[in-house]
């Protein structure tokens, strides 16, 4: 991230024809004028995520939690036993035992 330090009036530019000038600043807060080309788009970040949103189609936005979800799992080819409790082995050490169940009658 580039900071950098401006006064009232003055302006930064960006790329060829993208102008940002500093309107008005008060306690807490900075007033920007922003002159960009029509063909681009200039919102404030929180409507932006907004438009987003609304252009992903359904399902997308529960795919980034699924995705933190499976990176906890471990992977396909590691082994794993169903219905494992943790059991203290000998020697204070902790470990894990198969559960036994008995078949219905």
């Amino acid at each position: 991230m580039l900071v950098l330090t401006r006064k009232t009036n003055e302006e930064i530019i960006i790329g060829h024809d993208v102008r940002i000038t500093i309107v008005e600043v008060a306690p807490g807060r900075v007033k920007i004028g922003i002159t960009a080309p029509r063909h681009v788009k200039v919102d404030r970040a929180e409507i932006h995520e907004l438009k987003k949103a609304e252009q992903e189609p359904a399902g997308a936005q529960v795919l980034p939690h699924i995705n933190r979800i499976a990176e906890k799992l471990p992977p396909a080819d590691t082994p794993t036993v169903v219905g494992a409790q943790p059991a203290p082995l000998p020697g204070g050490i902790g470990g894990v035992r198969p559960v036994t169940r008995r078949k219905p009658r």
